[in-house]
């Protein structure tokens, strides 16, 4: 866990590039595609529990019963580590195509071992995979589970 965070600190230090501001494109990203994976989870809900279509007003009541908290929580919080990971890795392709911060970002890359674009896209792809199949599981265990709103 020291190497790891020796190794972030590297990272962190080589970015001194106003582009690199351009980065912060992920958080709204990782909202809407987070907002997206609820959304997925839901919609595979009400195809099991029709009944509950146009309630998504009730999807968290107050007095909410612990196995109706536990699948609102897998469907809610599953998708959350995708989207993040996913808007990462949909960002750094953005900010790719814009050739000025590609050859900035590429050269302050340069300086740090393994966190150039094609390896940290690699990387990140792997985590997109793992992240996507363990939070599809997690959204869609919730959606199965969530029979009742209270």
């Amino acid at each position: 866990m020291q190497s790891w965070f020796v190794a972030a600190l590297g990272r962190a230090r080589r970015r001194k590039s106003p582009w690199n501001l351009l980065l912060l494109v992920a958080f709204p990203l990782w909202a809407v595609l987070w907002w997206g994976g609820f959304r997925l989870a839901w919609d595979y809900h009400i195809h099991l529990y029709p009944a509950h279509a146009g309630a998504l007003g009730q999807f968290w009541p107050a007095g909410i019963g612990g196995r109706a908290f536990v699948a609102s929580f897998l469907m809610v919080f599953g998708p959350m580590i995708p989207a993040g990971v996913l808007a990462l890795l949909l960002t750094n392709v953005l900010v790719w195509f814009i050739p000025p911060a590609r050859r900035t970002l590429d050269l302050e890359a340069s300086t740090v071992p393994g966190t150039g674009f094609r390896e940290s896209q690699r990387k990140l792809l792997l985590a997109a995979v793992l992240a996507t199949a363990a939070g599809a599981f997690l959204g869609s265990r919730g959606a199965a589970m969530h029979s009742t709103l209270r």
